[in-house]
């Protein structure tokens, strides 16, 4: 917000980062890089090695696949965002004139390596959904879905009141519970 303008284009008005000096613009990258990536990479790396050493030393049956579901935890972080962070190291060499792009093929892997990055916010939840054992055992398929529709199946809907009835009661509640 504080560098950044607006510039008139054809397809009406843009927001662009307008820095001051060269410093001022790779402090900004080098902080992102270091503060926004590197940082959390670091933390999530040592919480989830110390996390899956106890999980291992543990009597626990499924203990491989919770060491999986931690390992996925932290490619996919480094997955999702390295590339976005590797673009905007290769962006500050090429703003000190060490490396040229073209200024079209800098947009595609902008955009490209932006969606990615910002997709790690929607697959992380899903990993700890398919990867965590409490929480597939309230999907559809599971367990609770099946608890659901041999109690709907045996009530007579012929009555308009008795479906309607079912979602008032207090056991239909509990089930989800």
């Amino acid at each position: 917000m504080i560098f950044s303008g607006t510039v008139d284009g054809p397809d009406g008005v843009f927001c662009v980062p307008n820095y001051n000096s060269i410093f001022v613009e790779l402090f900004g990258y080098f902080t992102q890089i270091i503060l926004f990536f590197l940082l959390p990479f670091l933390v999530i790396v040592f919480c989830h090695t110390r996390m899956g050493f106890a999980i291992l030393q543990s009597r626990i049956r499924s203990r491989n696949h919770a060491v999986c579901v931690i390992l996925s935890i932290a490619v996919g972080f480094f997955i999702c965002w390295a590339p976005y962070n590797i673009f905007l190291f290769l962006f500050s060499l090429r703003s000190l004139g060490v490396f040229v792009l073209r200024e079209s093929v800098l947009e595609v892997i902008y955009c490209i390596t932006h969606v990615l990055a910002y997709s790690h916010c929607c697959l992380n939840p899903l990993v700890h959904i398919f990867g965590g054992k409490k929480f597939r055992n309230y999907l559809p398929w599971s367990r609770g879905f099946r608890r659901l529709s041999q109690r709907i199946s045996t009530q007579t809907f012929s009555n308009p009141n008795s479906f309607s009835a079912l979602f008032k009661s207090s056991h239909f509640c509990s089930i989800f519970l």
